[in-house]
C-alpha cells in the first residue's frame, strides 16, 4: 500500500519584484551591467499555514500565517543587527498582548533596554528602500563575498536575508509527530483539495551583446550539452560568445535562495567576571566566600584590579547556526525556458577526461561562462585576472520533484519539526549569484518570485 503523503504548504510569495539596473560602473566597464546594483521596488508576501507546523518572526507568537510587514519587520532586523529586535509583549498570566512589536536597542549602565518604534511604517519603507541586490557570490549559503573577493553582509543590502521560526502544531511530545519541511517546485493539491502554486521566478529576457570571448557549455534541442566553446570550434554559436555574439539571457536564472538552520540553546543567567580594561558605566559587583554577589561601588575609568569585579549576564535564548543544514537552490526561468549558459564557478578542478563530465561542464572553470567572460574583461582592460579559489561548491539543490508513474515525492529537507520539541530557526537569504552566466544586464527587468515551502509527515 502506498504511504498517503500529507501536504500542507507555508506559501511565500515574493511577487512583482522590480528590479531597477543603477550603472555604477567606470568608463571602462559601462556597458558592462555585471557591475550594477538592483533597487528592490517591493516585496509582497502572502503566507498560508499547513498541517504540523506553525511560523513566528518573533519567536514567541505562533500562528499558521505571515503577512508582508512580518516579513518585512525581519528583513530590517537582519539589515540592522544589534539595533533593533523583534519581540511580543505579554500580562502577568502570560498571555501576549502585543505581537511582532519591534524594538529599538540601547544600552544604560551595561543593561540592554528596548524601546518600541513609534513609527513603523516609516522605518520599513525605508529599510525596503535601502535593500538593494548587487551581483555577490556565496560558497555556502550564509557568507558572501562581492566579486572581488570582499565580504558583504546583510546591512550593506546587496542581498535579502529574513528569518522565521517554525515548530509544530502539537505542544505533546508524546504524539510522536515529526514534519519535514521543504522548498517546494510541486505545486499539486493540499489536503483541502485547493491548487498550490509552486516556487517560481519569471522575468523578461534580455539580449546582450558580449564584448569578450566567453566559454559556455552548448545544450541543443534534446538537451545534450557538448563541450565548452573556443574561438574556432564548429559548433552553433547561438549562446555563446566570441566577443561579437549576442546572446540571450533571463536574469532570474542568477537569482538563488539559501537556507541555514538555527538549533535553539536557552542560556541561564550568570555572573561572570568582567573582562573591561577600566570600568565602564556599568553596574559591577562583587562576591563573598558565600558567592553572595553584592553592587560595588566604582570609579569610572579606573583600572579594574584583576579577577575582583563581575557583571551580571540575564538569561537569554540563542539559535546556534547547524552549518550541515545549509541549503543552495537555483530556480531556473522554467515559463521562459532554460538555457544554462554555464556553470557555477566552483573548485571543482577535474579534467574534461573524468568519467563525471556532467560535474565538469557544470563546475569546471574551462566551463564557466561568466568567469570566463569577466576576467577577459579584465584582460582587455589590462586588469590582472582574478583566481578560482573561492567560490560556490557543488552543493546546488533543484526543487523536489515528484515521479508521474507513482507520485513519490523526492525533496531535501529543510527543517525537520516534531510534537513537544523546541522551535527552529530557519534564516532564508535570496541574492544574484554573480558568477552565474545570466547575471549580465536585465536587472532591469521585472522579477516576480514565488516561494512555497512544503511539508510531508514522516515516521
Amino acid at each position: 500500500m502506498k504511504r498517503k503523503v500529507k501536504m500542507r504548504k507555508l506559501i511565500l510569495t515574493l511577487s512583482t519584484i522590480g528590479l531597477l539596473a543603477l550603472t555604477t560602473t567606470t568608463s571602462t566597464y559601462a556597458w558592462f551591467k555585471i557591475n550594477s546594483t538592483a533597487s528592490v521596488e517591493g516585496f509582497d508576501f502572502e503566507v498560508i499555514g499547513g498541517k504540523g507546523f506553525m511560523v513566528s518572526v518573533d519567536g514567541g507568537t505562533y500562528t499558521n500565517d505571515l503577512s508582508t510587514e512580518q516579513i518585512q519587520k525581519a528583513m530590517l532586523v537582519s539589515m540592522n543587527s544589534g539595533k533593533y529586535e523583534l519581540g511580543y509583549e505579554s500580562d502577568d498570566t502570560g498571555a501576549i498582548t502585543k505581537s511582532n512589536v519591534l524594538y529599538e536597542i540601547s544600552y544604560e549602565h551595561g543593561k540592554k533596554v528596548r524601546t518600541e518604534v513609534d513609527d513603523e511604517d516609516e522605518l520599513l519603507e525605508k529599510a525596503m528602500n535601502a535593500l538593494q541586490l548587487a551581483p555577490v557570490t556565496s560558497s555556502n549559503g550564509r557568507d558572501f563575498k562581492n566579486l572581488v573577493g570582499v565580504s558583504q553582509s546583510a546591512s550593506g543590502g546587496n542581498y535579502a536575508e529574513f528569518g522565521v521560526y517554525f515548530k509544530s502544531t502539537s505542544s505533546n511530545k508524546a504524539d510522536k509527530l515529526k514534519y519535514d519541511i521543504y522548498l517546494d517546485g510541486y505545486g499539486g493539491l493540499d489536503n483541502d483539495g485547493n491548487k498550490v502554486l509552486p516556487t517560481t521566478f519569471t522575468s523578461a529576457t534580455t539580449d546582450v551583446l558580449l564584448n569578450a570571448d566567453m566559454n559556455a557549455v552548448i545544450i541543443d534541442a534534446d538537451g545534450n550539452k557538448s563541450l565548452p566553446y573556443t574561438p574556432g570550434d564548429t559548433h552553433d554559436s547561438t549562446y555563446i560568445a566570441d566577443g561579437s555574439k549576442t546572446i540571450t539571457v533571463y536574469s532570474t536564472n542568477a537569482a538563488r535562495i539559501s537556507t541555514t538552520v538555527g538549533i535553539r540553546e536557552d542560556v541561564e543567567a550568570e555572573y561572570v567576571l568582567t573582562s573591561d580594561v577600566t570600568f565602564l558605566d556599568k553596574t559591577y559587583y562583587v562576591t563573598d566566600d558565600n558567592e553572595t554577589y553584592t553592587e560595588a561601588q566604582v570609579t569610572f575609568g579606573e583600572d579594574v584590579p584583576e579577577n575582583t569585579y563581575y557583571e551580571y549576564i540575564e538569561a537569554y535564548t540563542q539559535y546556534n547556526v547547524d552549518t550541515d543544514s545549509s541549503l543552495i537552490y537555483e530556480i531556473n526561468d522554467t515559463t521562459n525556458g532554460k538555457y544554462d549558459l554555464g556553470s557555477y564557478a566552483t573548485d571543482y578542478d577535474h579534467t574534461r577526461s573524468d568519467y563525471n563530465l556532467e560535474d565538469y561542464y557544470l563546475y569546471s572553470s574551462e566551463c564557466n561562462a561568466m568567469f570566463t567572460y569577466y576576467n577577459n574583461l579584465r584582460r582587455s582592460a589590462q586588469i590582472s585576472p582574478i583566481s578560482y579559489d573561492t567560490a560556490l561548491p557543488k552543493t546546488i539543490k533543484s526543487l523536489p520533484t515528484v515521479s508521474s508513474d507513482d507520485k513519490t515525492l523526492t525533496y531535501d529537507k529543510i527543517v525537520q519539526v516534531e510534537s513537544g520539541g523546541d522551535e527552529k530557526l530557519v534564516t532564508f537569504r535570496l541574492w544574484l549569484e554573480g558568477w552565474d552566466a545570466d547575471c549580465f544586464d536585465g536587472l532591469s527587468n521585472e522579477i516576480k518570485v514565488r516561494l512555497a515551502l512544503g511539508s510531508k509527515r514522516v515516521n
